[in-house]
């Protein structure tokens, strides 16, 4: 998996990025930012009205002390434990309904809403870009959100509708096989089970 979405010839001449795959166990997290926006993000797999509807992977069921999560909430505490709030999100109905449910007072900015996985009705190219761009900089011109801290403890489960993955990530330290399709993964931190998620030994 890797996330390689950012035209660098379309960037402010001051901007930096981080290229490929981010996650917990990244070195940009140790530098302090003031808010976070999270742009296309999608809903948590199995949502029937998400499009492209999926967490981590697709085919991941993914719980955190026996409650489901998607990928907002499961960032959004990653990144609060660095002091980072998120402010703004972007996505579709079912996107910004579920960051609403667990980030008090997020701007949530829809510009589709799902039929299916495969489809939805969506806003234009150029309306929707200046939605995003008027809603994210009314959220950092007042930021009022406060970080969403990692849980403690934080027990992760995952049930997977993808052959062979549950064993693979069993043989990962803290990983625990519960069936085929299931695993407890039990680490010494939020970050560290996040880590066996992504198939990282590291803590």
């Amino acid at each position: 998996m890797g996330v390689n979405h950012v035209i660098p010839e379309l960037l402010d001449p001051h901007c930096e990025w981080v290229s490929h795959h981010y996650g917990p166990a990244q070195p940009w997290l140790d530098v302090h930012y003031d808010a976070c926006v999270m742009v296309g993000m999608h809903a948590r797999w199995g949502i029937p009205d998400g499009i492209l509807c999926h967490t981590i992977a697709g085919g991941l069921d993914i719980y955190l002390n026996d409650q489901p999560v998607g990928e907002i909430e499961v960032f959004a505490r990653m990144l609060g434990a660095f002091g980072t709030p998120v402010v703004a999100i972007t996505g579709d109905t079912a996107t910004c309904a579920e960051a609403q449910a667990v980030i008090p007072g997020v701007t949530a900015i829809a510009v589709k809403r799902g039929y299916t996985n495969q489809s939805g009705q969506c806003t234009a190219p150029q309306r929707a870009r200046q939605m995003i761009e008027d809603g994210v900089r009314t959220a950092l011109q007042k930021i009022t959100t406060q970080p969403l801290l990692p849980t403690t403890p934080a027990r992760w489960r995952v049930v997977s509708h993808i052959p062979g993955f549950a064993q693979g990530l069993a043989q990962l330290p803290d990983v625990t096989l519960v069936s085929e399709d299931e695993v407890l993964i039990e680490g010494s931190s939020y970050n560290a089970g996040l880590n066996r998620i992504f198939g990282w030994p590291n803590n």
